[in-house]
């Protein structure tokens, strides 16, 4: 289990990331810096936290998941699907 972010952490990085999509990868020293060049932030504490929930965002919306689909007729492979997390999980 994680520590839950305040309203004020996810509502500024949610904006942030709006404003400033290309500036975020899945590096989170990378990310310090950027929220450091995008917003003022008060303390170091908030920039790591914001930089951690930055980073967490940015690799769940690139993790997915590809998997086969198999006809129920033939039996044979009918191509590929794409699922998201949550997806994966519900299966």
């Amino acid at each position: 289990m994680g520590r839950i972010k305040t309203k004020l952490i996810k509502r500024s990085v949610h904006k942030i990331m709006h404003e400033h999509p290309e500036m975020f990868n899945n590096d989170f020293e990378h990310n310090k810096k950027a929220i450091v060049n995008a917003a003022d932030i008060p303390s170091k504490k908030m920039r790591n936290v914001m930089s951690g929930y930055v980073t967490r965002l940015v690799k769940a919306k690139t993790r997915t998941r590809v998997r086969k689909v198999v006809s129920r007729d033939t039996g044979r492979e009918a191509g590929t699907r794409v699922i998201g997390r949550r997806d994966a999980y519900q299966r």
